[in-house]
């Protein structure tokens, strides 16, 4: 497996888009970016021909402003916490709850 990393972009406030792209021994690959974990492209290579299975944006900015929500993982309510204590292989574990009272 190669894994390739390169900048994608800068946000407004300066921080740094980075992409990751994950390629196997039949040339798949898998980009996705680090701004909310995006998958920016998917694609495969049949008899040589690279084929691009997601609709994707070349360029950060047109990640900023996506209507659309193309490549997102992370749905509407992501970071919405609630029941933030729980336990895990005999191990307690309590986050900060957010969005005005999940708790």
């Amino acid at each position: 497996m190669k894994v390739v990393e390169k900048d994608f972009g800068q946000l407004p406030d300066g921080k740094i888009v980075t992409a990751f792209t994950l390629e196997n021994i039949k040339r798949t690959q898998i980009t996705a970016i680090s701004y909310g974990a995006t998958w920016q492209s998917f694609s495969v290579e049949r008899d040589g021909v690279k084929q691009e299975l997601l609709v994707q944006f070349d360029d950060l900015a047109a990640y900023l402003d996506n209507p659309f929500h193309f490549g997102n993982t992370i749905g509407r309510v992501g970071g919405r916490l609630s029941k933030t204590d729980y336990d895990i292989n005999g191990a307690h574990f309590t986050l900060t709850p957010n969005d005005h009272g999940n708790v």
